[in-house]
């Protein structure tokens, strides 16, 4: 049960750092 709480903790982690790169990425174009 925790196991699989720590896992889509990461995995939520990994796909809000992505949003934030995709962002940060067309903020620095701009």
């Amino acid at each position: 049960e925790i196991k699989l709480r720590l896992q889509s903790i990461v995995k939520d982690a990994s796909s809000l750092s992505d949003y934030y790169y995709a962002v940060g990425g067309l903020v620095s174009i701009k």
